[in-house]
């Protein structure tokens, strides 16, 4: 999983977040190399509209008992959440499963009950167990693209100060519920208590986005590659932005071809 926080963008990629989402129709696929999101899509979905949800809620013991039966054997896999434009974000961290379709075969391997559950969810892109230690916040963020719907499945939520802001909009999972947002809104997410928040953090692409999911994802991927890039020749500014794109593209054909070899090492492990 990986982030773009507001201080991370020029001045002129600022903005306020909007009052609410307008419009309706089926917006070109967005990714963070482009700027600052102004589509349409819903701040939160409803959880009904999705007919899987009632099996994974269900599941979300499963998820917990294996996270923490791999604690207790020191398998966890639990890494600082990737920042491709800065620093890591204390206090957050999370076991990497997939990010738009790119395993993490050691995680897969170790969660292998999850690995399974997983394999039900229609259109799944990224997926991973996500800590938000005791006191800590993730700051208002960006994420990678308008094409898919992030789930948190509540799996040790504590009572008290913990949610997730999304626009102008709070919500708050709990154990065994989720909730549904677009991940490419600014959001930010919180824990002012003094225990630990885990939730199984998950993407689903959009059904009007579906017949380009590897292309998407790997396009994502991508962005991702020219975000890090630009971190790391210190650049004083974004490149252009039709530089940008050009790259993301390139970059992104490479992910398109590779991306499914790299998948097949899962079975072969």
């Amino acid at each position: 999983m990986v982030a773009t926080t507001v201080n991370d963008l020029p001045s002129d990629e600022k903005a306020a977040v909007p009052s609410r989402p307008q419009g309706g129709a089926v917006e070109q696929p967005y990714y963070r190399t482009d700027g600052r999101y102004e589509g349409s899509a819903p701040f939160f979905y409803e959880i009904g509209r999705f007919p899987w949800a009632r099996q994974v809620e269900e599941s979300w013991k499963t998820i917990r008992t294996e996270y923490e039966a791999n604690l207790r054997q020191g398998k966890s896999q639990v890494v600082d959440v990737f920042n491709p434009v800065g620093p890591t974000i204390p206090g957050w961290k999370s076991v990497n499963l997939q990010t738009y379709r790119w395993r993490y075969h050691p995680a897969y391997n170790s969660f292998p009950k999850t690995a399974a559950l997983l394999s039900t969810i229609p259109g799944l892109t990224s997926a991973f167990i996500n800590v938000l230690e005791p006191n800590s916040k993730i700051p208002p963020h960006q994420g990678d693209s308008n094409t898919i719907v992030r789930f948190h499945l509540g799996l040790d939520v504590p009572n008290g100060d913990c949610g997730v802001q999304v626009g102008p909009e709070t919500r708050r999972c709990q154990n065994g519920t989720m909730i549904a947002f677009c991940d490419a809104h600014w959001h930010s997410s919180w824990n002012a208590t003094p225990e630990s928040r885990l939730v199984m953090v998950f993407d689903v692409m959009r059904p009007e986005y579906l017949g380009q999911q590897r292309r998407i994802s790997a396009n994502v991927l991508g962005a991702t590659v020219v975000l890090w890039l630009e971190t790391k020749l210190r650049l004083r500014s974004p490149l252009p932005r039709p530089l940008r794109s050009l790259l993301r593209s390139a970059i992104g054909v490479a992910f398109l071809l590779v991306t499914p070899i790299q998948r097949r090492l899962h079975h072969a492990a």
